[in-house]
């Protein structure tokens, strides 16, 4: 069969595992495969299947949009399958959008659910790394689960209609032995299991993480551009821009580093035809080989670290000293855990204590907000891991999600405590450092205040006002915003948070105070048209 397998053009940390998994299946039946990611030209149509994957349900728009593009290339519209997060979480309304019957809900753990009568548990399978080839963003990882599932049904979170069950799923050593076998070592392991801790296995976890390589020590030396090559060459059509660069540096540099005349004058000949030639695939099969040889004489090894996430977040009511002990013994960078509410504070606190207690020194966190929480809340998590960093001397990266209901096709939802400009102010900061609460003190009071007060003041602040804060404050335009903002009574703040939540600035209304009136320019101040006061 000819398989064409589609991810939608979504900014995605973590390659698709789920197509991966069918690439495997797929290519143990002897079926050819082919992976492209967003809208692809110039394919050939009549594929016999088709699938699709999804992620977040705030993608809606644009997976409908690949599903329909992508129509056109199935044989069948019984040819197209599409499956994952949205798929399972709305189903008929992808049906509705997009005309397609195959939606596959929840996890892939029988091939009857495509049509197949082998009965295999593809989501068992060990995924297809060859599908992404070098030229891929995604980290030099490992990325499995051991168990599947989370017992604490969250009300906010949708893992219960993911994966109802909890159960164990793997032998962890067994998957990466696999892997390195099929398609070479990874440098780090990251794990996606949505409540690894519940977990009765739990020792034996951590030993077979430890089995496979992943202890405190050097000991992992990564594979040079060539080797990486050869090893996909059956999986590549051609080397990827990427590639090349990395090829042309990995020779140059070994022209610097021979000693034989004869060695240096046959790397240079090789790099000069490899630049000049239009499909350098031939020059690197014929050539690969020698060239390791010669530099493997020349070209230090460098061990370095290997690392262990535990990507989705560790249960802080689990973290306790005998787990944290086990979590000690493996290189974990960052420690994930969720601080999902203020409620749990104490708990996350001593957590914290015990990390640093065991020498775990980089710790993340996911800071859920626009849920049941108020904004006061947010600060107040975010100045708990100010106060930790001081007393421990640790990084502490935070990560505030906003939280948005699973069944919503968009991210506009206000939770109850909210409305859209404190969203906006909190966004304005967050899009300072790519999503994150950077761990340096400064940073932290600058962008989020010494105090509460000063923090309610920034959520209030004009957007350009936050994003370019130093510009508008050495023009002393912040100070004039802040004394009129110092004279608005609480229903004129109310008043001002309406006027001026959308990405358009209301009309102002001919009864507002004077006071609303005089403030209201700053919002229209931009970053641009201030230079030159």
């Amino acid at each position: 069969m000819n398989i064409l397998l589609v991810e939608p053009d979504y900014n995605a940390k973590f390659p698709p595992l789920g197509l991966m998994k069918i690439s495997a299946y797929h290519k143990g039946r002897g079926d050819k495969v082919r992976f492209v990611k967003g809208i692809r030209e110039h394919l050939d149509t009549g594929y016999e299947r088709v699938y699709i994957s999804t992620l977040f349900t705030y993608q809606f728009d644009l997976t409908v949009k690949t599903i329909r593009y992508y129509k056109r290339f199935a044989e069948k519209i019984y040819s197209i399958f599409v499956g994952g997060i949205l798929a399972t979480l709305l189903p008929e309304k992808l049906q509705e959008e997009t005309g397609i019957k195959n939606v596959i809900i929840g996890l892939l753990d029988n091939s009857k659910k495509i049509g197949f009568r082998d009965k295999i548990n593809i989501d068992s399978l060990t995924p297809d790394y060859s599908i992404l080839d070098s030229s891929s963003s995604y980290p030099d990882a490992y990325f499995l689960r051991a168990p599947r599932g989370c017992p604490n049904s969250c009300s906010f979170c949708a893992v219960p209609r993911l994966e109802p069950k909890f159960y164990e799923c793997s032998i962890l050593a067994n998957e990466i032995e696999e892997i390195d076998r099929q398609f070479g070592k990874k440098r780090n392991l990251i794990l996606m299991d949505n409540n690894i801790l519940y977990s009765k296995n739990l020792p034996e976890i951590i030993k077979s993480i430890q089995d496979a390589g992943f202890t405190n020590t050097r000991n992992y030396i990564s594979p040079s551009p060539i080797e990486t090559f050869l090893r996909e060459i059956d999986n590549t059509e051609d080397l990827s821009v990427k590639q090349r660069r990395e090829i042309e540096k990995y020779i140059r540099r070994g022209i610097e580093v021979v000693t034989t005349s004869k060695d240096r004058d046959y790397l240079s000949s090789l790099l000069s035809r490899f630049s000049e030639s239009s499909s350098p695939n031939n020059i690197i099969k014929q050539s690969g080989g020698r060239i390791e040889r010669i530099l493997s004489n020349y070209v230090p090894v460098h061990p370095v670290q290997r690392y262990v996430d535990f990507n989705q977040g560790l249960d802080v009511a689990l973290l306790n000293e005998e787990t944290m002990r086990l979590l000690s013994s493996l290189p974990i960078r960052p420690l994930r855990i969720a601080f999902d509410s203020i409620k749990d504070k104490k708990s996350y606190i001593e957590a914290v204590r015990l990390a640093a207690k065991y020498k775990i020194t980089k710790v993340s966190n996911y800071l859920l907000y626009n849920y049941l929480d108020k904004p006061e809340d947010l600060w107040e998590r975010i100045d708990v891991n100010r106060k930790l960093i001081e007393e421990l001397g640790i990084h502490i990266y935070s990560f505030p999600m906003k939280y948005s209901p699973a069944d919503r096709t968009d991210r506009t939802y206000i939770g109850k405590h909210w409305n859209r400009k404190f969203l906006r102010a909190i966004q304005a900061n967050l899009n300072l450092f790519s999503g994150l609460v950077p761990s340096e003190y400064g940073f932290i009071r600058k962008f989020f205040g010494e105090t509460i007060e000063e923090y309610r003041k920034i959520l209030y602040m004009p957007f350009d006002f936050i994003v370019y804060r130093a510009h508008f404050e050495k023009r002393g335009l912040l100070a004039e915003w802040e004394k009129i903002f110092e004279t608005l009574s609480t229903e004129e703040k109310a008043e001002l948070c309406r006027i001026v939540g959308g990405r358009h600035i209301i009309e102002k209304d001919a009864d507002s105070s004077k006071r609303l009136k005089k403030i209201l320019p700053y919002y229209q101040m931009k970053y641009d048209d201030s230079k030159g006061i």
